[in-house]
């Protein structure tokens, strides 16, 4: 017998109206790994030349991790005399690979670290590291 909906042969089993259709699972952001790039300023405000030098980073570290499979860049904070890169992805070691690969040959200032996280926000027993970045 053909199903009018989707004109497949297969027997379809009916839900009773009533009853709702399963919620498929959305991986959990917060299950994923941090890596953010610490950036020191040259004062306790951003330049308009740091403005685009760093807002640059941003885009070439967002391509790199996208297109290496890794994660993906959040965001940035700017404050406390830093400039920080929040990015996203389920292996920090990977990510940072990718980020450290990016960062070859740039000119960032003296004192850049990388922080990890190795595990989800919420896991109280997530490994931490500080990386210092040398270009």
């Amino acid at each position: 017998m053909l199903c009018a909906s989707c004109s497949s042969t297969r027997e379809h089993t009916s839900l009773d109206p009533a009853q709702k259709a399963p919620i498929l699972a959305k991986p959990d952001s917060m299950e994923e790994q941090l890596v953010r790039l610490h950036i020191p300023l040259r004062g306790d405000s951003l330049t308009k030349e740091e403005s685009g030098q760093y807002a640059k980073l941003e885009d070439d570290l967002d391509t790199a991790a996208t297109k290496a499979g890794v994660g993906k860049l959040d965001g940035n904070e700017i404050g406390g005399g830093e400039y920080t890169i929040w990015m996203y992805g389920r292996n920090a070691t990977k990510l940072a690979e990718v980020v450290k690969s990016s960062l070859k040959g740039r000119a960032l200032p003296k004192g850049c670290t990388l922080f990890l996280r190795h595990g989800g926000v919420n896991d109280s027993r997530s490994k931490e590291e500080t990386i210092a970045v040398d270009n």
